[in-house]
């Protein structure tokens, strides 16, 4: 039957090398493609740390068991996230492990203006710190924008934050779900309605959010602008509106 399927087609030895040859054709052009994307995603980046003669690092050393080392965040991923609604000038955004401070600045660039960063890397805190005071020096900016050099797990979250950001902020389940009882705690002493947004989620950040009732997964989203788009995608939940009547809570 394959044999008449493509009439160009050969078979040597049961190979058909007419599917061989599409295959190969199929891998260049998905590398081609990769390259060009993170091309595009570099030059993005440079652009924009450029205006602003601001420092970004590709990736941070792993100081702590618990913490996944501080990685850059690919500028269009946010742009999606804004082009999606998922994120509005209404939010209290707070970034969770923000590193040298991108995703907050690029939000502000972007109009919004009540952005928080954490970051427990004293080094990189101090990055973020310059790079706010030269944006908001060059831009002539008056965002709200606060820096906090605190463990997350230790912090104390601000009863007006709406939206939590986590590019793969940490290691494993037990880690996340120590995360998700200091956010607990924070609606349940105002119940409000938040969002978390996970930037690739694995299967520690997926297992820590089904355990909870309370959190619903809304929605996924994926960027084409992403050269690895299917791994690197947004999973957004949603949660909070009805905490009182949740009974899994042990305060």
């Amino acid at each position: 039957m394959l044999k008449h399927q493509y009439p160009f087609s050969q078979y040597i030895g049961g190979i058909n090398l007419f599917e061989i040859f599409l295959i190969d054709v199929a891998d260049y052009l998905e590398r081609k493609s990769r390259k060009i994307k993170k091309t595009i995603q570099i030059k993005r980046k440079e652009w924009f740390v450029n205006k602003f003669e601001l420092i970004e690092i590709k990736q941070s050393e792993k100081k702590d068991l618990r913490f996944n080392p501080y990685e850059g965040t690919n500028l269009f991923l946010i742009d999606k996230l804004v082009q999606e609604d998922v994120i509005t000038k209404e939010d209290k955004f707070i970034d969770i492990g923000c590193g040298t401070g991108m995703v907050i600045l690029y939000l502000s660039y972007l109009g919004f203006d009540d952005l928080i960063g954490i970051e427990c890397d004293k080094e990189l805190y101090d990055i973020c710190v310059d790079n706010v005071t030269k944006y908001k020096t060059k831009y002539n900016n008056v965002t709200n924008i606060s820096v906090y050099n605190e463990n997350a797990l230790d912090f104390s979250y601000d009863k007006e934050c709406t939206c939590f950001y986590l590019f793969n902020t940490f290691y494993d389940k037990d880690t996340y779900l120590k995360w998700i009882e200091k956010i607990e705690q924070s609606v349940i002493e105002k119940p409000r309605k938040i969002k978390i947004i996970l930037l690739y989620p694995t299967v520690a950040s997926m297992g820590a959010m089904r355990t909870k009732k309370w959190i619903k997964e809304k929605k996924r989203i994926l960027c084409k602008a992403q050269y690895c788009y299917n791994c690197m995608h947004y999973i957004i939940y949603e949660g909070g509106e009805n905490i009182e009547d949740i009974d899994d809570f042990d305060y």
